[in-house]
């Protein structure tokens, strides 16, 4: 994957992280458990999935 995917790959991931975050507050607002537990684990998993890759390219420049 180049630079340029990888980094793109981070924002979108890190991006739909975000908003799922948002939306598991919102849906616990109006009540939605089951909705605003999902929406968390969704959140929690964009978070996991780009901290090893940006690890990663840390280590490929010597930056670790």
């Amino acid at each position: 994957m180049s630079k340029r995917s990888r980094n793109s790959y981070a924002a979108t991931v890190t991006y739909v992280g975000e908003m799922a975050k948002e939306l598991a507050r919102m849906a616990g607002e109006i009540q939605c458990p089951k909705l605003a537990y999902l929406l968390e684990v969704a959140a929690l998993e964009a978070k996991t999935v780009v901290q090893p890759s940006i690890e990663a390219h840390s280590e490929a420049n010597g930056l670790h």
